[in-house]
């Protein structure tokens, strides 16, 4: 016999003849875009020195999520991951040789057909560390090797509090952006590092609540990105630095991503077969080495620049570099996790 449809059943084939959100458009994309119209609208009371005050909450909110990071930084995992040596050199060389050697290029071909602050920020997501949660996040659909991916994860994160300052400061110094390393130091020191410590120390206090509310810690993270993207986009529309770009500008922009990205894939991946790599630590080196975290890059970015009036068009290139490597690493895990389900019936009796 047949069960006939309850009221809940009925609600759900109601809605279900709604279509759902395409994969590629996540709802923290939703959520940078929004902070951009919001921002076009609102722009001389959210800015930096707007009446709203969110300069002084912005610092606030950068704190609070690298202090939320250092409280889940798991010292099992870390040491669990740790004993693929060269797997780890192979992600790091990646994440800050590679790509900033690439970026660089890319900066001094670029800056003479992009405006400056784009040119800057493209060389800005080159010197980023690594994703944490996406990466691993892929990394297991892939069925890959995850205590290596969280560990590479978790130590190139830490590794950029200190190199991505020093590259970005470096490549400031030669390009006439006004940048002061002892400035940006002691703004990481305060709004990075030491909160990032505090939260490490208190693990053993916070970390059963938050694994509790995983749910609360991620709007908390998001939110406090999306604010600092938010008060950015207000700074630069209020200094009208937004005209000074083109549509052109930014079709080359976008090219420059996605042949950013599809270089390090392929890369990558031949680095894999050159080396003779299993899967699984295949899939942890394309999935780890190929990732740039906007939810760090974009803290950091307000506490290196400061008030920079062209922040918004900085993050841009990072902006869109997270939506192409969500695309093509969501494409590349569900290959690994085929191939690897593949693997495993052929090789049942």
């Amino acid at each position: 016999m047949t069960a006939s449809p309850g009221p809940g059943n009925s609600a759900r084939s109601r809605w279900s003849v709604w279509p759902r959100w395409p994969a590629w458009l996540d709802s923290f994309l939703l959520g940078i875009l929004g902070a951009m119209v919001l921002a076009c609208f609102t722009a001389p009371w959210g800015g930096s020195h707007g009446a709203l005050g969110l300069g002084h909450i912005t610092s606030v909110g950068i704190a609070l999520v690298f202090g939320l990071h250092g409280a889940q930084v798991s010292r099992e995992r870390l040491h669990a991951g740790s004993r693929n040596v060269r797997l780890h050199l192979l992600i790091q060389a990646a994440t800050y040789l590679v790509f900033p050697a690439l970026g660089l290029g890319g900066f001094w071909l670029l800056r003479g057909t992009l405006p400056m602050p784009l040119a800057l920020g493209f060389f800005y997501l080159c010197a980023l560390p690594s994703t944490i949660a996406s990466a691993v996040t892929l990394v297991g659909i892939a069925r890959g090797n995850v205590p290596a991916a969280i560990f590479n994860a978790t130590l190139s994160g830490l590794l950029g509090i200190f190199i991505t300052p020093l590259l970005v400061s470096l490549l400031a110094a030669t390009s006439g952006v006004q940048l002061s390393l002892v400035d940006a130091v002691r703004s990481l020191l305060g709004t990075v590092l030491l909160p990032f410590a505090a939260g490490h120390l208190l693990q053993r206090w916070l970390l059963p609540s938050l694994r509790a509310a995983p749910r609360l810690v991620r709007f908390v993270e998001r939110g406090a990105v999306l604010l600092v993207m938010y008060v950015a986009f207000c700074d630069a529309i209020a200094a009208d630095v937004l005209h000074q770009t083109s549509a052109s500008s930014l079709v080359v922009l976008l090219v420059a991503v996605t042949g950013l990205l599809g270089i390090m894939l392929f890369g990558l991946h031949a680095a894999t077969k050159r080396l003779g790599l299993v899967p699984e630590d295949a899939a942890a080196l394309l999935l780890c080495g190929s990732q740039k975290s906007l939810a760090n890059g974009m803290p950091m970015a307000k506490a290196l620049f400061g008030t920079y009036p062209a922040l918004g068009l900085l993050v841009l290139p990072m902006i869109a570099y997270h939506q192409a490597q969500l695309v093509a690493g969501a494409i590349i895990a569900r290959r690994y996790a085929a191939r690897a389900t593949l693997t495993n019936a052929s090789g049942q009796p």
